[in-house]
Order: C-alpha cells, then sequence, then structure tokens
C-alpha cells in the first residue's frame, strides 16, 4: 500500500481509511497501481472543468439533467405566458403572417395555460371560450375538450378561422370534422398550410388505429384542387416546401420514384403542382 500511494499520502489515508476492516481492500490496493498519472489521462475522463475551478458535467443527458431542462423551460415559459399567448392568438388570426407561432415554448404554455384556471382558482385566469384557450388544450391531449370550445365559438361567429383551424387540426384524428379545414382552407389557404406545417414540428396529435383514416390523401387531394395557390402565392418559406415534397414523395411514390397514382387527371394536377413548388423553391435558394 505505502509503495503504491507513497506520492500522495492524502490518497493513501483516504484509501487506508476506506479499506481497513472491508473484504475488498487487497483488490482496492491491487487496481490502485494501475490508475494512470493525472497528466496521462484524457480530456474526456477528467472530472473537472478546464479552469479546475467547477464539475465537468456529463454531455449525456441523464434524467436528472433532462428534469432539470424541463424545470428550467417551465420557469421561462411562465414568465413569458402573456407574450407566448400573443404569439398563439397571431398564429391562429387569418392574416398573411405565416411564420407565427415559431416559437419552442408553445407546448410549455400549452401545458400551462389549459390548467391556468385550475391552478389559479380563477375561471377568468385564462380566456377559456377562445381558439388559444381550445389549441391549448390539444397540447395536453385533451382533444374532446378543445373541440367542443371550438364548435362553441364556431357556432357563434361562423367565420372564426382560429376555431376552424382548430377543429381542422384535430380532424387528422377525427374525419368527420374535416370540412372545417376545407372551410379554414377557403378563408387563407396559405395561413392554413403554414399552420398544418407547424403542428407536425410543435404539436403532435395522437389517434388510434381504430380512428385512423387517410387524412394526408384528402389534405393532399385538397392540395391540388388548388394548385395553382403554389404559383400565386410565394411567401411560403423553404422548409415548408420542402416538408411538402417530402409528403408528396412517401404518399404517391415507391422506394424506387415509381408514381403510384394510376388516374391520369390526378396525375396530371401532380405535375403541375410539382411545378409550381419546385419553381418557387429553385427562386428561393438561388437567393
Amino acid at each position: 500500500m505505502y509503495y503504491a500511494v507513497k506520492n500522495n499520502w492524502v490518497l493513501g489515508i483516504i484509501i487506508w481509511t476506506l479499506t481497513t476492516g472491508m473484504g475488498w481492500g487487497d483488490e482496492l490496493q491491487q487496481s490502485i497501481a494501475l490508475v494512470p498519472p493525472l497528466r496521462n489521462i484524457s480530456k474526456e475522463l477528467d472530472a473537472l472543468s478546464y479552469s479546475k475551478r467547477t464539475f465537468k458535467y456529463q454531455k449525456a443527458a441523464s434524467v436528472s439533467r433532462q428534469m432539470r431542462q424541463i424545470g428550467q423551460k417551465i420557469d421561462k415559459a411562465i414568465h413569458l405566458l402573456p407574450k407566448l399567448e400573443e404569439t398563439v392568438i397571431e398564429l391562429l388570426q387569418n392574416n398573411d403572417n405565416l411564420m407565427a407561432g415559431r416559437n419552442i415554448f408553445l407546448p410549455i404554455w400549452g401545458g400551462i395555460y389549459a390548467n391556468l384556471p385550475e391552478l389559479t382558482g380563477k375561471k377568468d385566469s385564462a380566456v377559456t371560450n377562445s381558439p388559444q384557450y381550445a389549441l391549448a388544450l390539444m397540447f395536453t391531449e385533451r382533444y374532446e375538450e378543445a373541440e367542443k370550445t371550438a364548435l362553441k365559438l364556431i357556432e357563434k361567429n361562423p367565420g372564426d378561422y382560429g376555431a376552424a383551424v382548430v377543429l381542422g387540426l384535430l380532424s387528422i384524428q377525427k374525419e368527420a370534422l374535416f370540412p372545417y379545414l376545407k372551410k379554414a382552407f377557403q378563408a387563407n389557404p396559405a395561413k392554413t398550410i403554414a399552420i398544418i406545417d407547424w403542428h407536425i414540428d410543435t404539436l403532435e396529435i395522437t389517434t388510434s388505429k381504430d380512428r385512423e383514416w387517410d387524412f394526408i390523401g384528402a389534405y393532399l387531394d385538397l392540395l391540388l384542387e388548388n394548385r395553382k395557390i403554389f404559383a400565386e402565392n410565394t411567401s411560403f418559406e423553404s422548409f415548408v416546401l420542402i416538408r411538402l415534397l417530402k409528403i408528396i414523395r412517401s404518399k404517391y411514390y415507391d422506394i424506387n420514384c415509381n408514381l403510384l397514382l394510376q388516374d391520369v387527371a390526378k396525375k396530371n394536377e401532380l405535375q403541375e403542382l410539382l411545378k409550381f413548388i419546385n419553381s418557387d423553391l429553385s427562386k428561393k435558394i438561388r437567393r
């Protein structure tokens, strides 16, 4: 033991304290001689930061680290709550802002906002008769409540775009609501396409196999019928167009890029749609 640690009396005392009276003392005494000098230890194995003033935290995210990060995001979302609500209101407005809602804190906002009345004990802490509240309910997967809220809004105001687009999003899992997506599309096709794209990154709408229907087929049919929108409107972001091309390829082509459509008229519509999308996309890429 003395020879293994003779150059570090502190380490010797620690090891002696740990191993005295314990059955694994000899094993630890043998292994300590195998520990390489500190100057040869890889930086990846170093326990301290470069300055040696604090711990070196592992890059691999542990469960506790993930929970801590979530806690930090919740704290930030709480302080940003009014601004995040404004972001959602803007997202659901019938306007030309196709980039509204691109905020990573919205899922957390949804969880908080949907539960504000219960958390605060005040019914007026959230505008429960609004499209943004219906959307918040969707973030918490309270789909039936979201549907009822949006339907009441449509009943009061048939031209409520926000309520219509919320119901349109819910049609991903409930076919009977698809007419509301068409209604939102007729009111503002570009914004509706942008919101459908937005939800893929921000709002996952879960469904069950017994309720699953071909939403993508119906949605792409809607785009094919209104394909000239992509020729008339060049304000779509590149990533929206690229994702749309990926959706089209996955739906209508096999792994060898052979077109699966049999209907000649539909083939022609698809070729025209692709022409409009690729033309707009190529102009954006060249900028």
